[in-house]
């Protein structure tokens, strides 16, 4: 990587630490609703919050 701004030129890989604080931060997420042939529902418990939500669409 080499990036030249006001300063002098930098070239070199960053560690991998500072590589993914440097990442940005923003948070993802998908939902999906699986039901068999006899229509149960698939409920999948998360295990990063204490509830489960369900989307509303739109």
């Amino acid at each position: 990587m080499t990036t030249s701004h006001d300063g002098p030129a930098v070239t070199g890989t960053l560690p991998v630490e500072q590589y993914v604080a440097r990442l940005p931060r923003k948070r993802m997420a998908a939902g999906v609703l699986f039901r068999d042939s006899s229509d149960r529902v698939l409920v999948v418990e998360p295990s990063y919050k204490h509830t489960r939500r369900f989307g509303r669409g739109g």
